[in-house]
């Protein structure tokens, strides 16, 4: 029973819910409805969605208590640069805040969002507010499957008393628990150790039962004396402890790192989990609460316990969607995930009715900052009911494919069942995250979603798949490529005695071994540098040729050793090119080739030839100049504007 989050109100433009004024014995003059409405400020254009390379990690430095330490410093900039972006959007509306005509609701700094409740009539004053990117109504949400899903539940098979079949781990698949054999659970926990131990998985769902036998032992909050940081109910019951009214959370967590004796029902019996519980008995929500639980994720806290970011998880698991692929509301939450190095895992969704004109997967699972993860069915083909690629915002989507029809789980007060969609898919490559990052503490999120792409069992042609991505999900690979990894990393720079900036916009790759799959050539050994220079790119151990190109600068090739579990130091520095060679396509407003299209190349003075006009009269511009590109007037259509949806 995978749910889809199915809007229950269809939005056009920006009509909301109306709330009405209290009702009173005598009655007043009816008060104005107000909407709910959250404003989204622009980012930086020059914020890179990146892993902060300020703090290095040094050698002597334990890996995950560094990236604890690392990904809260990156929480408190994220807060800070939304404080800052927030402010004059605020200060504009200060005069409605002060005469009640508007409410501030709550402020999601890290995201770049305010919400605010509103009268319909000053919808267009909220539009002109400073730096506003997008403004959209808050939406009632829902739980929702597919019909013909057969969920069935029976009492919880009991564990052994000793270790009996368990392997050399210690844990050995429940009975029931065939999906972990098909991902190749059992054989990556016991070939190399590792169950997730170190590693916290955070679930954004209905909740869990904490008391159920198979999640108690993983809770993180399980010897707190307060949950606060552990477990959050943001639905109007306020549980104070881990609860589940509905049974997809259980569900979903118990297949993340669910476990009870010597039998394992998740991919990481050995991860810990906390969760934020935003979708009530019913399974329904909006879109407030959701991103209430997201920025909970981002520093955990409450209660009288102050948020605090070195508690966020490593993994979040996100088992629902929104109606469609293209909604972007909540693409800033997976960049603030993205900025932190925590990992979004997605289900991609499933199909209600087999007609659906749009049979793609959803947002978020969209976005490219999301581990995408679709349904398998039993017999390991793309399950019926299940939305596949590609994706609305481009890129290998989804990125695996994982066991969904009929897969055995938790549910409440001690039950096992099943619950078929890519909401059981989801959970169990964050699982499999959880092992593979614990057999390569320095990696970062998005390599580790990596890795699991690249070891993925592929069900295609060799290589991607625009509807089925990389295949399936296979640990046992994945752990075993995960202890090979290494990575180099550093800044791209000119000549040392130019004394300038890194050089943006340089690509990197690692020349490939006869031996490289498909998937590792187009997915490891590649980088491109950020807008600092900066660049980082993994790859398995060996010695290499690295080729650094830009189409400004000579090429430059280097010979480069990468050792397991460690990283390489490599700041690879740029001359001019005595003659630089630019192409690419001119386009339009909305992306159509322009023939005839005629450009040419304006000289601007270089860093030296300003230094020299400074101190003596005017010099005419060297051969070694920078150059920009310019159209002739009426030669090349306009800058296409950024469609904001």
């Amino acid at each position: 029973m995978h749910p889809r989050l199915g809007s229950r109100l269809r939005v056009l433009a920006l009509v909301a819910l109306a709330a009405g004024g209290s009702v009173r014995a005598a009655t007043p003059p009816a008060s104005p409805p107000q909407l709910t409405v959250v404003l989204a400020v622009k980012a930086p254009a020059d914020q890179a969605i990146t892993w902060p390379t300020s703090q290095p990690l040094t050698a002597s430095a334990d890996p995950s208590t560094a990236r604890h330490a690392r990904r809260a410093a990156a929480v408190r900039t994220l807060e800070a640069a939304g404080d800052l972006r927030l402010a004059p959007l605020l200060a504009s509306l200060a005069p409605l805040i002060r005469s009640g005509q508007v409410q501030v609701l709550q402020r999601f700094p890290a995201f770049g969002m305010v919400a605010v409740k509103a009268p319909p009539r000053l919808l267009e004053a909220l539009r002109g507010a400073p730096g506003l990117r997008d403004l959209w109504a808050v939406e009632q949400r829902r739980l929702a499957g597919p019909p013909m899903v057969a969920t069935h539940t029976q009492p919880r098979p009991r564990p052994a008393a000793g270790r009996g079949s368990a392997g050399p781990m210690g844990i050995s698949p429940a009975p029931q628990a065939d999906h972990l054999s098909r991902i190749g659970a059992p054989a990556a926990w016991n070939r190399l150790g590792g169950l997730g131990e170190g590693l916290v998985i955070g679930v954004i769902d209905s909740g869990a039962d904490g008391r159920h036998p198979i999640l108690a032992g993983s809770f993180r909050g399980r010897r707190a004396r307060r949950l606060d940081r552990d477990w959050v109910d943001l639905t109007a019951e306020r549980r104070r402890e881990p609860s589940d009214g509905n049974g997809h959370g259980t569900h979903v967590t118990g297949l993340a790192v669910g476990a009870e004796g010597d039998q394992a029902w998740g991919a990481a019996p050995g991860a810990e989990w906390i969760a934020a519980r935003a979708f009530d008995a019913e399974g329904k929500t909006d879109d407030l609460t959701l991103l209430a639980a997201a920025d909970w994720m981002l520093h955990p806290g409450g209660g009288g316990m102050p948020p605090d970011p070195a508690q966020a998880p490593d993994i979040v698991n996100l088992s629902w969607t929104l109606d469609n692929g293209a909604d972007d509301r909540f693409r800033p939450v997976l960049q603030a995930f993205r900025f932190a190095d925590i990992l979004p895992v997605c289900a991609t969704g499933n199909l209600e009715d087999l007609r659906d004109p749009w049979p793609r997967l959803m947002a978020p699972a969209s976005y490219p900052e999301a581990l995408a993860v679709g349904a398998l069915s039993r017999a390991d083909q793309p399950w019926l009911w299940g939305r596949l690629g590609p994706g609305f915002f481009g890129g290998v989507k989804p990125q695996l494919l994982a066991p969904g029809e009929a897969v055995w789980s938790a549910l409440p007060d001690g039950e096992t069942g099943t619950f078929s969609g890519s909401s059981m898919a989801a959970p169990l490559a964050a699982g499999a995250a959880a092992v593979v990052w614990g057999q390569a503490p320095g990696l970062r999120a998005h390599e580790v979603a990596t890795l699991l792409s690249a070891s993925a069992r592929d069900l295609g042609a060799p290589g991607a798949d625009a509807d089925l991505g990389w295949g399936r999900l296979d640990l046992a690979a994945a752990t075993v490529l995960a202890q090979r990894m290494a990575w180099v990393e550093g800044v791209v720079g000119p000549a040392p005695q130019a004394g300038a900036a890194g050089r943006p916009g340089a690509t990197l790759s690692l020349v490939p071994p006869a031996d490289w799959t498909p998937a590792w050539r187009a997915l490891l050994g590649r980088a491109t540098a950020d807008a600092t220079g900066a660049y980082r790119l993994i790859a398995p151990e060996g010695r290499y040729l690295l080729r650094v190109s830009h189409p400004l600068f000579q090429p430059l090739e280097s010979e480069v050793v990468l050792r397991a579990g460690q990283g390489t130091r490599l700041d690879p520095q740029l001359t001019d090119a005595a003659l630089a060679q630019l192409q690419g396509r001119v386009r339009g407003a909305w992306g159509a080739p322009l023939a005839g299209a005629t450009l040419r190349l304006a000289r601007s003075a270089s860093r030296a030839t300003r230094r020299q006009r400074s101190s003596r009269s005017s010099a005419p511009p060297t051969a070694a100049s920078d150059s920009r590109c310019r159209r002739e007037p009426g030669s090349c259509a306009p800058r296409p504007r950024r469609i904001v949806r």
